[in-house]
C-alpha cells in the first residue's frame, strides 16, 4: 500500500554514521582510560618502598607461581612491571566491553525513538469523545 502517511517513513532505521562513530570513539577512549587506570594503580601499589608494597609484590609472585611460571628468579620490579601490564590489559578489555554494552543500548534506543516518532498514532473512533 502506498499511502501518504507511509511515503515519508525512512526505509532504514540504522543509527546514523555520526552516532556509530561517536560510539566507536567512546569505546576506544574508555578502553584506553581503563588500561591506564589499571596499570597505574597496580604499578603504584607494587613498586613502592613500604612493607605493604613488598607484600603486594610477593602476592603477585605467588600468583604467577600458581599459574605455572617460576617468578622467584626475577626482580620485584620485573614482576611488578609484568603484573601492571597484564592488569592494565585486562582493565582495557573490561572497560571497552562495558562501554560497548552501553553504546549498543544507546544506539538501539535512539533507533526505537526515531521509529516511534515517525509512526502515526491512530485512535479508535469510539475513544475520541470519551471524557
Amino acid at each position: 500500500m502506498n499511502t501518504p502517511a507511509s511515503s515519508h517513513i525512512p526505509s532504514s532505521y540504522a543509527p546514523s554514521r555520526v552516532a556509530r562513530r561517536f560510539a566507536t570513539l567512546s569505546i576506544v577512549i574508555a578502553g584506553l582510560c581503563g588500561g591506564l587506570i589499571g596499570y597505574s594503580v597496580t604499578s603504584l601499589t607494587c613498586n613502592g618502598g613500604s612493607a605493604e608494597d613488598k607484600r603486594t609484590a610477593e602476592s603477585f609472585v605467588k600468583l604467577v607461581n600458581k599459574v605455572g611460571f617460576d617468578a622467584s628468579e626475577y626482580s620485584q620490579s620485573a614482576v611488578c612491571g609484568a603484573a601492571s601490564s597484564v592488569i592494565g590489559f585486562v582493565a582495557t578489555l573490561a572497560m571497552a566491553a562495558g562501554t560497548s554494552v552501553v553504546s549498543t543500548l544507546m544506539l538501539r534506543a535512539s533507533v526505537e525513538w526515531r521509529q516511534s516518532s515517525t509512526r502515526t498514532r491512530i485512535t479508535p473512533a469510539h475513544n475520541t469523545n470519551r471524557k
